[in-house]
């Protein structure tokens, strides 16, 4: 693992390994000249790399937290070239590959860090190949999973597993998943060859005990159990957008004079975000576990950013409208208009206030109405 952040601090703080897979030489598409035959049509990835780059850029530069400030950030990327990143001291490095080993040696290195005070929040985020063998048992395939065709999930981790020997023997109390990976079953052909006895690698072995039931230990899947996740090329992740876009205030709650992203705010914000985000109609909904204790993750330093959907009562109006907004009280500090109808809702990310709706027949000229709503987290709709 490549470590950019460790201030070996003994206070309370937050500790972050970000895990992307891009690159698998063995599956379809790969660099291996003898690809795993099983491949279940699994290829190569580029999303991962992006996703990578901007998670480990909102950790590192925008996660705003005094009370569990940045302690460490350890990042492992695979991808056709190598990944660079700077560490704390200004030096320019490769990112580590995201091997199992690597991944093994990082998981352990970060779980130690995370130790060092119980009021530390262990954040955990990985973007590559996923596979679901039941709904506790899913998998996270690493860049050299295929390369054993004797027992290919030699190469992946158990993320139930991991969860479950993180929540025994991990002294933070507060541990957090982000999983960005389809949920897909294994092919029929594939468990015919390789059975369901084995889902990878735990990493680190546990039992469910006492001490384990006041540990938060959320998990936020990027979709739902069997289906995709869907990346776009060049791009990050469709999950890794939503997710960044909630942090900006969606996934906020008002505490005090101020706005706090919790977690127990982050999948409905997610799914109202990947919606307004979503192309060629791939919609995809974040699923989460253990995410109702309350914990905060990062703080604004201002209004909220929420995602608004504006539409027409009459839905045979939408094609022709043209909206527009403003801020109030007049005169508006905010105003837009969208003058080139489309069939689509207008989607808008807008900060929390008072505004006003409006919307005109392009063919007509004449006002389809107007509408005043306050908005505020998590999301609003809009139908005029």
């Amino acid at each position: 693992m490549t470590v950019l952040i460790d201030d070996n601090s003994n206070e309370p703080g937050t500790h972050a390994i970000v895990i992307g897979v891009g690159d698998y030489p063995c599956l379809k598409g790969g660099s291996n000249p003898n690809p795993f035959a099983h491949h279940m049509n699994m290829g190569q990835l580029s999303s991962p790399v992006k996703s990578v780059e901007q998670m480990t850029e909102w950790i590192r530069h925008q996660m705003d937290n005094n009370e569990k400030p940045l302690r460490s950030l350890g990042v492992l990327c695979s991808a056709p070239d190598p990944l660079q990143m700077t560490q704390e001291n200004g030096n320019v490095v490769n990112i580590e590959r995201a091997s199992l080993a690597n991944v093994e040696n990082a998981i352990v290195a970060w779980k130690n860090r995370a130790d060092r005070h119980e009021g530390n929040i262990a954040m955990f985020y990985f973007c590559g190949h996923g596979l679901s063998f039941s709904d506790s048992e899913m998998s996270l395939l690493m860049e050299d999973f295929g390369s054993n065709e004797h027992s290919p999930m030699r190469h992946a981790v158990d993320l139930d597993k991991l969860k479950i020997g993180l929540g025994q023997h991990c002294k933070a109390l507060n541990q957090i998943f982000f999983i960005d990976a389809c949920r897909n079953t294994p092919t029929p052909d594939f468990l015919d060859q390789y059975g369901n006895s084995s889902s990878g690698e735990q990493i680190i072995a546990g039992g469910v005990a006492r001490n384990t039931r006041d540990k938060i230990r959320a998990v936020f899947y990027a979709t739902s159990l069997g289906a995709a996740a869907y990346g776009q090329k060049g791009r990050s992740s469709l999950f890794t957008q939503g997710l960044l876009r909630a942090f900006k205030g969606s996934a906020s709650r008002g505490v005090g004079n101020g706005w706090e992203i919790v977690i127990e705010a982050i999948a409905e914000a997610v799914n109202k975000c990947v919606q307004s985000l979503s192309y060629e109609g791939a919609l995809q909904y974040c699923q989460s576990r253990e995410a109702n204790k309350p914990l905060t993750l990062h703080r604004l330093q201002g209004k909220p950013e929420v995602v608004v959907k504006v539409v027409t009562n009459d839905r045979t109006l939408l094609p022709e409208a043209v909206f527009q907004y403003e801020s109030l009280p007049l005169p508006p500090a905010l105003t837009e208009t969208r003058s080139q109808p489309v069939q689509a809702p207008w989607w808008l990310h807008l900060p929390e206030g008072l505004y006003a709706f409006a919307a005109v027949s392009q063919s007509t000229q004449q006002s389809i109405g107007r509408f005043e709503r306050h908005i505020a987290p998590p999301g609003q709709e809009v139908a005029i």
